[in-house]
């Protein structure tokens, strides 16, 4: 059985990382992860997490991208 990846976007908002597919308030602190906070509860990036894109939904790149177009 395959593990399961957490999937995170880079939020522009408040510089940190949320789960994606999750669109509530920045200011709450639970959901907002640093890159330790994210290593630590779901191991190294591309293998236990990725980033994906909030704008295009695809994974190789930053939604902060979408920002300087």
């Amino acid at each position: 059985m395959a593990a399961t990846i957490a999937e995170f976007f880079d939020c522009g908002g408040c510089g940190h990382w949320h789960p994606f597919g999750w669109g509530g308030d920045c200011r709450n602190d639970s959901m907002r992860y640093t890159t330790d906070r994210v290593e630590n509860e779901f191991g190294d990036y591309g293998e236990g997490w990725i980033e994906v894109c909030e704008f295009c939904e695809s994974t190789g790149h930053s939604s902060l991208e979408h920002e300087q177009e």
